[in-house]
């Protein structure tokens, strides 16, 4: 697959989305999709246990490396027509209950059927893997897919169809 890398750069620089400081230097440095701002600083907004502290609205370096590398590629070549960061919550207990999900990602690839996305780095932890596997139980009519970069590369960890079917990728 061949990505029009001055193509994408246009796009970005139209939408807000290159630095243009560090263009200058010749260090292009995207910031987060149809966000102003910038990503979240690690050393400034640590948390317990190796945890980046969450900042609704802006993406963590991942999630970041995850459109440039997979998803804004497969957008040029077609294979996905539309994707959003974090653009929907879902309700994973019962009704009135006060467990929600938040994806990392929404997309709709080609085929028109919906995806919900999630992003890790290095380290999943127990209470996220339960989470995800209990939205995609939750809303079998979507496909639920768990990403993770480690070692760079990206590895696909859990891959739930849209018949909530579990299929484990990696052992985790």
């Amino acid at each position: 697959m061949s990505i029009d890398r001055k193509a994408m750069e246009d796009h970005l620089r139209r939408k807000g989305m290159i630095d243009e400081k560090q263009e200058q230097s010749g260090q292009v440095a995207h910031k987060p999709l149809g966000q102003p701002g910038e990503l979240i600083d690690p050393d400034k907004a640590s948390m317990g246990r190796g945890r980046v502290k969450y900042d609704p609205g802006k993406l963590n370096k991942t999630e970041q490396r995850y459109i440039d590398e997979v998803l804004w590629p497969r957008h040029l070549a077609g294979e996905i027509a539309w994707f959003s960061p974090e653009c929907i919550k879902r309700r994973v207990g019962p009704l009135g209950s006060k467990c929600w999900y938040k994806p990392d990602f929404e997309v709709i690839p080609a085929t028109g059927f919906i995806e919900y996305h999630e992003i890790k780095g290095g380290w999943i932890e127990d209470d996220a893997r339960v989470k995800f596997l209990a939205a995609a139980r939750a809303y079998p009519m979507f496909r639920w897919v768990m990403w993770q970069y480690k070692g760079a590369e990206w590895r696909l960890i859990l891959d739930c169809n849209g018949t909530g079917t579990r299929h484990q990728v990696v052992g985790i």
